[in-house]
């Protein structure tokens, strides 16, 4: 057992080539840069995410689409639509339902949940410390760009609270694959945050829901789908 194991991650990182500081830099600023660029009206983009928090790692997994003026995001917690009139949201713990009417000037908000963890802000003040090219550990033909990069002072770190953070970058694509941000122990409660995404369409050509927003929790008698039968609703529109 312990030998397919041996052979299973030295079969991933067959190859592994160190490079130029400079040229990851530039690497990962080229996808993140291109990753802003969206069109915010047709995005797919699917992603699991890893939060540890004293030890304990909680997995969940994500998705948004927004195509044709309308926009869904779901979690394990939450379901998001939303289209010109309105914007529903589902509360899944809770099993709640909470209508509002949608900002326009705030319309793509929705995909800033993910591009939160690429602002170049912070890139003003981080230094890349370790750079390779390694095997896809998806794809073995596929190769990436492993950047690690950290604030490039300690009181730098010390008062961002963040230890480093490693980028996982696709140089064919022009695309961030994975974030992962480890933080200072005695900063946060929260350890690590790990992003993966798995899919990243910037020219999603389908829908992102049928129908209105309204009518994918309520029937054309104003009443609960029989999937959402015995939650709550809260109309704040």
């Amino acid at each position: 057992m312990r030998l397919s194991m041996l052979a299973f991650f030295l079969s991933i990182q067959v190859f592994v080539h160190v490079n130029a500081q400079s040229d990851c830099y530039a690497t990962l600023r080229s996808s993140v840069d291109s990753m802003k660029e969206i069109d915010a009206g047709q995005l797919a983009i699917e992603y699991d995410i890893r939060v540890t928090v004293k030890n304990v790692t909680e997995e969940s997994k994500a998705s948004i689409l927004i195509a044709n003026g309308k926009a869904r995001f779901i979690t394990d917690e939450i379901e998001l639509f939303k289209d010109g009139k309105t914007q529903v949201a589902v509360m899944k713990e809770d099993r709640e339902i909470i209508l509002t009417t949608p900002l326009q000037k705030r319309s793509n908000e929705i995909n800033k949940l993910v591009l939160m963890m690429l602002q170049d802000s912070l890139f003003r003040h981080m230094v890349v410390t370790s750079c390779e090219t390694t095997c896809d550990p998806k794809d073995s033909n596929r190769f990436i760009e492993k950047i690690e990069m950290q604030f490039e002072t300690g009181e730098l770190r010390q008062n961002a609270g963040i230890k480093n953070m490693e980028y996982w970058v696709d140089r064919k694509l022009n695309q961030v694959k994975r974030v992962r941000i480890v933080y200072l122990r005695h900063s946060y409660d929260v350890q690590e945050i790990d992003v993966a995404v798995s899919r990243y369409d910037r020219k999603f050509s389908g829908e992102a829901f049928r129908g209105t927003a309204y009518g994918v929790v309520f029937t054309a008698k104003n009443e609960l789908q029989k999937k959402y039968k015995g939650y709550s609703v809260k109309d704040l529109r």
